[in-house]
């Protein structure tokens, strides 16, 4: 794994850091804390990119094809896990599993993003054409919204909160 950062005017400083695992998907959080998903271990690696070390390990259960993502304001990780069905609600500073959420067996999550305004994660599943809506602060689903065939990726407008999926449809 290697970890690119830019200073201000000078060129790019290359780091390679050696997780303990394989890391299929990253993420990082608001403390530069990456999370790193581990295709065969069923866990998550923190690791504290100044030290270069692994902070902690947790585990999310299956993570293999996982995609994740972080938010500073709502003060959690998620973590789509795309084959097992679920979503994994991780606290960004206890770094400990706060909930799994379980979707349907077609769900295959595929992407996360976050209104944080609002408090809403939004979690692509195109296995069933839908994008779940999760409260932040319960981590329940409150709402489905069918996206139609071959959906990849959402994004939310920081101003209106309107949510856009491209799809074949589309």
């Amino acid at each position: 794994l290697y970890m690119v950062t830019f200073p201000q005017g000078a060129l790019p400083v290359v780091k390679r850091l050696q997780p303990s695992d394989i890391v299929y998907q990253l993420a990082v959080d608001s403390k530069r804390h990456l999370l790193l998903a581990n295709t065969f271990s069923d866990s998550t690696i923190f690791w504290d990119t100044a030290a270069d070390k692994e902070i902690k390990k947790v585990d999310t259960g299956r993570t293999a094809d996982a995609v994740m993502g972080c938010s500073e304001k709502l003060g959690k990780c998620y973590i789509a896990n795309f084959w097992a069905h679920s979503v994994t609600a991780i606290d960004a500073v206890k770094k400990q599993v706060i909930k799994t959420i379980h979707l349907d067996e077609a769900a295959h999550p595929a992407s996360v993003s976050f209104d944080e305004e609002r408090g809403r994660v939004f979690v692509l599943t195109p296995g069933n054409y839908k994008l779940v809506v999760i409260d932040a602060s319960t981590d329940t689903i409150v709402k489905e919204i069918q996206t139609g065939i071959v959906a990849r990726g959402e994004s939310i407008h920081a101003v209106t909160h309107d949510i856009f999926v491209p799809n074949q449809e589309s």
